[in-house]
């Protein structure tokens, strides 16, 4: 039979037009596909499953007993595999090893009862691949991580489909999120997980565990799986066959507008590996004059994170290049520095904010303030923790997560330049109640062992926003008052890579924020009580606004290939530009984000941008684009 099948794809794809065929041998790079109307490749016994043969090489899934068999069901719309619910499920069984980290599988099917769990697809908890649903949910687990989206309502008797796809870079250091999944095409969250495990002798479908829970009450069509990435192109191929197949209203990705081309510039010298600083905080001085940038001494790598690097400033029309600092500490890849102006003549800076090296080494890590004219260190060293991701009015936010520091226990602290003065705003250990009444898998439930990070001040400088890391890629999002009262806990479905838009709002990609808004990475404005205000803009990621917050920018979603940057006009979900198209290496698999920045009045963006094999400072004139 599988002769048989294989002679007709070669006669079928002979057939074909070269971009038809090239479509269509998609579905050979594939190690498991079923398909509940392929009836040569089922047995029944009384219309019970007992085996359905995969289309593409030698894998099987089969019935455990005819009890615990799913129904065949066949009308003239579509064929599926029925789960009732209470013991139906099948498992899966191939020759070849199927790992987490290697991994992108479809599943078509739907829901009919909702339960508080359904596996479409599941494993044991060693393993741990668990694709499951509600009617309002849908749930990923890697390894020891669970995620959850609010999409629904999923329960609506209507075919979805859902995906992961889950491929792990090899020996990355920092926050590299190897993961997405999507629900009917629209892309929903990145678990972190780790894991490698086999899962081929473990995988089950419509429960968990082999069988022994979390029974799915619904159908399933289609599953089709495979153990190597697939490009945007082959991952859309794949959707619209699925979509068009069982009647699934599949999104569509947006066009955005590349016929505007904007002039590109390098901010730092050719052949180096240069870098700004963190997502939409201005590398320009506050009057405008001079711009800061970091050097590396060499490419930071994922075998060697860490690299020496200095700091540069020169003038705004890109003479005067001067080396105003040379780090006594290296840093990493991702936001370089931290580097940000305290005022015209004053920055404040910082070594990696990575702790442990890949070697089980632990990396001094300090914080400093120093004047650019002089070179003289003003403020510091404030030791084991790091910048926090904006200034406002001579004041700077440090997240201390370590637990030697000279600053005190971890916790968010303030310095004000103005004054020498350091205060603490929050400390983890107090955090206990959170601690006490929240739980998921994985949590430090010692709050005192919490990671506070991204602690950003409001534009005016009036409250303060941070978050903590609790264990199990869970952050804990809140907001205060910039003397640490008036706490609010958002929850940990905060927007991601926040901003304040102003004192009493924040904006940011809506990626899991529950909000009864679909969670599809545009970039949206909420007051604190998460109630939706406007939609800024389109899908971004790392985020930025004008000074007239008229113009936003942001870059395409984590392992997006190519990367693209875009700005969008106010209330425009469509790009009314793509700034750059590029290779993913050095932006995902390196850790180099791009991290835009408008400059202070709004005429210029600022970002990273990969060139061969560096990470290079650039801007963009868009002072023509923003005047029409």
């Amino acid at each position: 039979m599988q002769k048989i099948i294989t002679a007709l794809l070669i006669f079928i794809f002979s057939a074909l037009t070269p971009v038809q065929a090239s479509q269509t041998e998609i579905f050979t790079k594939a190690v498991f596909h079923i398909d509940a109307n392929n009836t040569p490749m089922l047995e029944l016994q009384n219309s019970r499953i007992v085996s359905c043969k995969s289309s593409i090489g030698n894998g099987i899934a089969k019935s455990c007993d005819i009890e615990s068999s799913p129904m065949y069901t066949h009308d003239k719309e579509k064929a599926a595999f029925s789960f009732d619910g209470q013991n139906d499920f099948l498992v899966i069984d191939l020759p070849n090893e199927l790992r987490l980290g290697s991994i992108h599988i479809f599943v078509a099917g739907n829901l009919r009862k909702a339960k508080t769990t359904q596996y479409f697809v599941g494993s044991k908890p060693d393993a741990r691949l668990d694709l499951f649903a509600n009617n309002k949910e849908f749930l990923v687990e890697l390894g020891f991580e669970a995620h959850s989206l609010k999409h629904g309502p999923l329960l609506d008797e209507k075919p979805h489909l859902f995906e992961l796809s889950h491929f792990l870079p090899e020996k990355v250091t920092g926050q590299i999120p190897p993961a997405h999944y999507f629900v009917d095409g629209n892309i929903c969250g990145r678990p972190f997980s780790k894991s490698i495990e086999i899962i081929t002798k473990t995988l089950t479908f419509g429960a968990h565990n082999s069988g022994s829970a979390g029974h799915l009450n619904g159908n399933i069509y289609e599953i089709i799986i495979f153990d190597k990435p697939l490009t945007e192109c082959e991952q859309n191929f794949v959707r619209s066959y699925l979509g068009n197949k069982w009647n699934i209203n599949i999104n569509e990705p947006s066009a955005n507008n590349n016929s505007v081309k904007l002039k590109e510039t390098r901010v730092g010298p050719d052949g180096q590996y240069s870098s700004i600083g963190i997502y939409n905080e201005c590398p320009e001085s506050p009057d405008g004059k001079r711009i800061l940038y970091v050097i590396f001494d060499k490419a930071p790598s994922n075998d060697q994170p860490l690299a020496p690097f200095s700091l540069w400033v020169c003038d705004s029309n890109l003479q005067n290049h001067k080396l105003v600092q040379k780090s006594e500490n290296p840093t990493d890849n991702h936001n370089a520095a931290f580097q940000q102006w305290v005022d015209n003549d004053s920055v404040a800076y910082c070594s990696s904010y990575i702790a442990k090296l890949p070697d089980g080494s632990y990396h001094k890590r300090e914080i400093r303030v120093f004047n650019v004219d002089t070179g003289k260190v003003e403020f510091g060293p404030y030791t084991d923790g790091f910048l926090g991701d904006s200034t406002a009015k001579g004041k700077i936010l440090m997240n201390v997560d370590g637990d030697q520091s000279n600053l005190g226990p971890r916790g968010v602290y303030e310095l004000d330049t103005k004054t020498g003065n350091v205060r603490c705003v929050c400390k983890a250990r107090d955090f206990g109640w959170y601690a006490e009444n929240l739980d998921w898998y994985g949590m430090k439930k010692n709050c005192k062992r919490w990671d506070p990070t991204h602690a950003r001040f409001s534009p005016e400088g009036t409250r303060i926003s941070f978050m903590f890391n609790a264990g199990g890629s869970q952050y804990l999002f809140f907001t205060c008052n910039a003397d640490g009262s008036n706490l609010k806990y958002w929850g940990a479905d905060k927007p991601l890579h926040e901003l304040w838009f102003d004192e009493n709002t924040i904006c940011g990609a809506d990626e899991i924020t529950d909000d009864n808004n679909p969670d599809n990475l545009s970039f949206r404005r909420w007051d604190l009580n998460k109630r939706v205000i406007e939609t800024l803009a389109g899908q971004v990621n790392h985020t930025a606004f004008s000074p007239d917050r008229q113009w936003f920018a942001g870059e395409s979603f984590y392992r997006s290939n190519p990367v693209e940057l875009y700005i969008y006009k106010r209330g425009q979900t469509i790009a009314t530009a793509t700034v750059f198209q590029s290779d993913a290496q050095i932006v995902w698999q390196k850790v180099g984000h791009v991290n835009p920045s408008f400059s202070r009045d709004g005429s210029r963006l600022y970002y990273n941008r990969p060139v061969g094999d560096l990470k290079q400072a650039y801007f963009c004139d868009i002072s023509s684009l923003v005047k029409k």
